[in-house]
């Protein structure tokens, strides 16, 4: 039997319309099974089974051919040809990704979401800068009850030279225990340990504003109650657009419903229309085979975008496509300029990896 392409059964995934009302088709579901390859040694088997039986009948089917050739006998039809795979776009990849958003299940009294801050900087030194990778966690816990406190908890992870030559210019410089990161873009040169540093946190009242959306910010009570209609959440979102921000319409989209996917303690339903949203967005590619850096393996949408200094930009969303959760964002750099003309062109320069999201009942760490 032929098994199924998955790559075109995820590109027939989409519905006819935007708003989730068609149900994903039923062979949604076996896009992951199929997308396994069979071990060789079943391969290598079901080959030498035919290998031996089908000797003869090979060898009968040539004369055959050979003789109805000589004998000026018509030509037996033309094999035909199979039309290559459609090539996945990023909208094919976002109406399966919010197609398979898993149902928001439990609940307790905090949700719970951990990440990984990963970015480039470039630190100073007398015997010459290098450039080095610059961890930290951030942890989030988000009363559900009115009156309990919401604590947001931040501990730096570590400090480190980012290839083996940066690595050498670290040494040269008497490998500190203390890096001293640059302080361009009007920012304070700021020294940092290579190992792990201080939890600190802050609480916040559950019933103020702590959640970022747009340009804006919301309660938690707020994003709650956010519309689960792409349509309607995209209107909300560009209610909470600055006008005297020059940028995109479609870089601020992305990038706003992206923050959304990863970081906000959204309904499962809420999540799927920001999918949907970015699936009618222009200019965004899909990528695949892709891993985050953490090197946890997924897809990718892609949006081109520049900086205010002049310099070109990638926003990368990376997905589990077999479950439909946000992995991390990256930015990476095509074009850097100006004080960041360091930065190596390709490279991830800032990352936000989602470690878990979920519900809990105990009782934030002390910070």
């Amino acid at each position: 039997m032929n098994r199924p392409d998955p790559i075109r059964l995820l590109a027939q995934a989409r519905p006819v319309d935007l708003d989730g009302s068609s149900a994903p088709p039923a062979e949604l579901t076996t896009i992951m099974a199929h997308a396994r390859r069979r071990p060789a040694a079943a391969r290598s088997r079901r080959g030498f089974v035919l290998g031996l039986a089908g000797t003869a009948a090979l060898a009968a089917v040539t004369v055959a051919a050979v003789a109805a050739t000589q004998l000026g006998g018509p030509p037996g039809p033309s094999p035909r040809a199979e039309p290559p795979p459609r090539v996945l776009s990023a909208s094919d990849l976002l109406l399966a990704a919010a197609s398979r958003v898993e149902p928001e299940s439990g609940n307790g009294r905090y949700w719970v979401h951990r990440m990984i801050d990963w970015r480039l900087d470039q630190a100073r030194a007398a015997t010459g800068d290098f450039v080095v990778v610059v961890r930290s966690r951030w942890e989030s816990w988000s009363a559900m009850t009115t009156g309990e406190l919401s604590w947001f908890i931040n501990q730096p992870l570590s400090v480190r030279p980012a290839t083996p030559a940066d690595e050498e210019a670290w040494k040269r410089a008497g490998s500190p225990d203390e890096i001293t990161l640059d302080g361009k873009r009007g920012r304070a040169s700021v020294s940092m340990p290579v190992g792990e540093g201080r939890r600190l946190g802050y609480s916040v009242d559950s019933n103020g504003r702590s959640f970022s959306f747009g340009h804006g910010v919301l309660s938690l009570a707020e994003v709650r109650a956010l519309p689960a209609d792409p349509a309607q959440l995209r209107a909300a979102l560009l209610r909470h657009r600055n006008p005297d921000v020059a940028r995109d319409e479609t870089a601020y989209l992305f990038d706003a419903a992206s923050h959304l996917i990863v970081r906000l303690p959204v309904t499962s339903e809420v999540r799927a229309a920001a999918y949907r949203l970015l699936s009618g967005l222009p200019g965004i590619r899909a990528e695949t085979g892709v891993k985050d850096v953490t090197d946890r393996a997924g897809v990718a949408v892609v949006q081109p975008d520049t900086d205010a200094i002049g310099g070109s930009l990638e926003r990368w969303l990376i997905i589990d496509p077999g479950n439909g959760r946000a992995l991390a964002t990256e930015v990476r750099y095509t074009r850097p300029a100006g004080p960041l003309a360091w930065v190596p062109p390709g490279a991830v320069y800032q990352s936000r990896v989602v470690e878990n999201a979920g519900w809990s009942n105990d009782a934030p760490p002390a910070p």
